[in-house]
C-alpha cells in the first residue's frame, strides 16, 4: 500500500512540476530566458519540485482557513446571533454540501486518468491511498483552522476539534452511498456532473446556512451533537463500505475515459456539444451590415439568447436589491441615514461588485469556441488593421451588454442617495452615474484587451496561460482591495473616470501594435 501511495505521490508531484515549468514558459519575459530544454533540466526539476512541495504542505491550511474565514467567519460577525452560533450552523449545512460536491473519491482527475488508465496501476490500491491521504489532509488543515477561529468566537475549542471528524464522518459516508447505488444501478457518479435533484439539494442547503441566521435560527450545540453521532456512525460504515468495494476498476473506466479518448479530448467534446446547442441554428438570421461589422453581427444574433441573459439577470437582482433598500430608507430613519453615510463614501466596494457581475470572462470564451479557434487558422484575420477593426466592434457590443446591469446600479445608487438625504453638490449625482458606468466600461476592456493580448485557450476551451491566470488574480484581488476604501464620490470617482478613459487608449494602441503576434491559436 505506501508503495502505490509513493508512486502515486510522485506521479502526482511530476506533472505538477511540469505544469509549474510550463507556466513559466508561457511569462513573456520569464520564456525568453528558459530553454525548450527546460523540462530535462535536473536542478530547476528539484526547484519546482521543492516549489511543489511546498505549496502541498501549505495548501493544507491555506484552504482551510479561507474557507472557514470567507465562507463562515466573515459573514457569521453580520447576524445579530452570536458569532459561535452562527459558526456551528453554517458549517454543518456547508459541509453537507462539501459531501455532495466534493467526496474526494469521484473526481475525475488527471493523475487518476494517468495512474489508473495509462500506467495501470491497480485502481482499489490507488484509490484507497489517495483517500486516505485526502482525509489525513483534511483532518490536519481543519483542525489547525477551526482551532484558531474557535478562538476568535468564543468557542469551545474541543467542539472546534470535532469539526474535521464531521467532515471526515460525512464524506465516508456519502461516498459509500454512492459506491452502493453504483453497486445496485451501475451508474457511475461524477461529483462534477451533478444531478438537477443534487443541485436542488444543494441550494436549499446554502439557503439554510445563510438565511436562517438571519431569522434568528441556528442550529444549538446538543443538536449538533446529534447530527454528529449520526454522521460519525454513517462514516463508520462509509469507511466499511469503501474498503469492501471490488469495483474500481470498472468504476473509474467508465469515469476517467469512453472509448479509450484522453480526459481533455472528452472535455472539448463537451464543451462543443454544449456550444452548439445554446447557438440559434434560425437560417434566416442575417445582417444589413458588411464586412467584419456583418461578420460580428452574425455572431452577437446567434448568440443573442446566452448573451444576454446574464446581463438582464443581474439586472433584476440588482433592481430588487435596490428596491428592497429603497423601501428600508423609506420606513427606517436610522436606516436612511447610515445609508447615505455609507453612499458618500462606499463607491469603492462597488468595483468589485461591477467586477464579480461581468460576464467579460464567458463572452471571450464564446468568441473563442465558436468563432476565432476556426478563424485564427487565416493570416488576413489576424493582421494588425482588422484585429483593431474587431476588437472596436467586440468591445462597442461587450460594453453595452455590461450597461444594462451598471446602468441599473448607477440609477439605483443615485436615487437611493437623494431619498436617504442627499449630497453638498448636485455634481456629485453626476459622477456617481458617469463613475459606474465608466468601470464597468472599464471591466469590458479589459477581459477583451486579455483575450486579445494573451490568449489563453487552446483548442477545446482547455486555459493554458499562466500570464492569464496571474493577471486575472492580480486583478480580483485589486478589486477586492478596493471594498476597503472609504473615499469620497467626487475624488473616486473621477479618478476613475480618468484611469477608465486612459485605459481604452492605451488597449487599442496594444491591440494594434502587439495582438497580431500574440492573438492566435495555443498548441
Amino acid at each position: 500500500m505506501f508503495r502505490t501511495f509513493k508512486i502515486a505521490f510522485l506521479l502526482r508531484n511530476t506533472y505538477k512540476v511540469n505544469g509549474i515549468i510550463y507556466s513559466l514558459k508561457q511569462i513573456p519575459i520569464i520564456k525568453r530566458f528558459l530553454p525548450a530544454t527546460l523540462y530535462s533540466n535536473v536542478g530547476l526539476k528539484r526547484f519546482a519540485a521543492i516549489l511543489q512541495g511546498i505549496r502541498e504542505f501549505f495548501s493544507i491550511f491555506i484552504g482551510k482557513f479561507l474557507y472557514l474565514g470567507l465562507m463562515i467567519v466573515l459573514p457569521a460577525a453580520l447576524y445579530k446571533v452570536g458569532k459561535a452560533d452562527a459558526f456551528l450552523h453554517m458549517f454543518i449545512f456547508l459541509t453537507l454540501i462539501g459531501g455532495f460536491m466534493n467526496t474526494y473519491m469521484f473526481n475525475p482527475t488527471k493523475d487518476k486518468y494517468y495512474a489508473m488508465i495509462l500506467m495501470r496501476m491497480d485502481a482499489r490500491k490507488y484509490t484507497l491511498t489517495d483517500y486516505i491521504y485526502a482525509m489525513l489532509k483534511l483532518f490536519i488543515g481543519m483542525s489547525v483552522a477551526a482551532s484558531v477561529f474557535a478562538l476568535f468566537v468564543d468557542m469551545n475549542v474541543l467542539l472546534a476539534l470535532s469539526f474535521p471528524l464531521f467532515a471526515m464522518g460525512m464524506k465516508c459516508f456519502l461516498s459509500g452511498m454512492k459506491l452502493r447505488k453504483y453497486e445496485m444501478t451501475s451508474k457511475v457518479p461524477n461529483e462534477n456532473n451533478l444531478s438537477k435533484a443534487e443541485w436542488g439539494t444543494v441550494f436549499l442547503l446554502l439557503a439554510a446556512a445563510y438565511g436562517l441566521p438571519a431569522l434568528k435560527i441556528t442550529v444549538s450545540i446538543p443538536v449538533y451533537v446529534v447530527i454528529f453521532l449520526v454522521f460519525a456512525t454513517g462514516g463508520v460504515w462509509g469507511i466499511w463500505r469503501i474498503q469492501k468495494f471490488e469495483s474500481y476498476t470498472e468504476l473509474y473506466k467508465f469515469l476517467l475515459v469512453r472509448s479509450a479518448i484522453d480526459p481533455e479530448k472528452i472535455v472539448k467534446d463537451v464543451v462543443e456539444e454544449t456550444n452548439r446547442n445554446i447557438i440559434c441554428r434560425d437560417e434566416k438570421i442575417t445582417s444589413r451590415k458588411t464586412g467584419y461589422e456583418y461578420f460580428h453581427d452574425l455572431f452577437m444574433k446567434r448568440h443573442k439568447k446566452i448573451l444576454w441573459k446574464a446581463a438582464k439577470r443581474n439586472a433584476c437582482i440588482m433592481a430588487g436589491i435596490f428596491a428592497a433598500v429603497l423601501i428600508g430608507v423609506l420606513v427606517n430613519e436610522t436606516f436612511c441615514e447610515k445609508t447615505n453615510e455609507l453612499l458618500l463614501t462606499f463607491l469603492p466596494y462597488f468595483v468589485f461588485i461591477l467586477y464579480l457581475i461581468n460576464p467579460g470572462g464567458r463572452v471571450t470564451k464564446l468568441m473563442f469556441v465558436n468563432c476565432d479557434h476556426s478563424m485564427l487558422n487565416y493570416t488576413f484575420f489576424r493582421q494588425p488593421k482588422a484585429i483593431l477593426k474587431l476588437f472596436q466592434i467586440r468591445l462597442k457590443s461587450l460594453a453595452l451588454m455590461n450597461l444594462l446591469p451598471a446602468g441599473v446600479i448607477a440609477a439605483s445608487l443615485s436615487v437611493l442617495l437623494f431619498v436617504s438625504g442627499g449630497t453638498k453638490s448636485g455634481w456629485d449625482y453626476v459622477i456617481l452615474i458617469v463613475s459606474v458606468l465608466a468601470i464597468s466600461v472599464f471591466f469590458s476592456v479589459h477581459y477583451l484587451i486579455c483575450y486579445y493580448l494573451l490568449q489563453p485557450y487552446k483548442e477545446g476551451a482547455y486555459m493554458e496561460s499562466g500570464t492569464y491566470t496571474i493577471v486575472s488574480c492580480v486583478t480580483y484581488f485589486v478589486c477586492f482591495y478596493c471594498m476597503k476604501l472609504r473615499v469620497d464620490i467626487a475624488l473616486f470617482g473621477l479618478l476613475a473616470i480618468a484611469f477608465c478613459l486612459a485605459y481604452c487608449i492605451v488597449a487599442c494602441v496594444l491591440v494594434y501594435k502587439i495582438a497580431w503576434k500574440t492573438f492566435k491559436i495555443r498548441n
